[in-house]
């Protein structure tokens, strides 16, 4: 088994959560959190470009992920919703 689900109440945006996990009498801990994107796209960026909305959207959360802090790495993005202006993906930190 590589993963587990884990519903959390009252998490925020950019709050870390720290997960405990025992696997064969050994202890690991790993810490995650989710960050929201904008990736709504206007008029003027339509216009500059020749892609439809929605690679523009792609490319907009591929920009913001590769400018995002290092030391975390991003685990799942989280199905937006067609017209949403915003998408949400997990990261956890980097084992060290």
């Amino acid at each position: 088994m590589r993963d587990i689900c884990l519903p959390l109440k009252d998490v925020e945006n950019d709050q870390p959560v720290e997960v405990v996990v025992n696997v064969a009498g050994e202890s690991r801990k790993y810490n995650f959190k989710v960050e929201t994107f904008d990736w709504s796209i206007t008029e003027e960026e339509m216009a500059d470009h020749p892609f439809d909305k929605y690679t523009l959207r792609i490319q907009k959360l591929r920009d913001a992920i590769e400018k995002y802090d290092k030391n975390w790495e991003v685990i799942q993005i989280f199905d937006p919703g067609r017209e949403s202006n915003y998408v949400q993906a997990l990261f956890r930190l980097k084992g060290k």
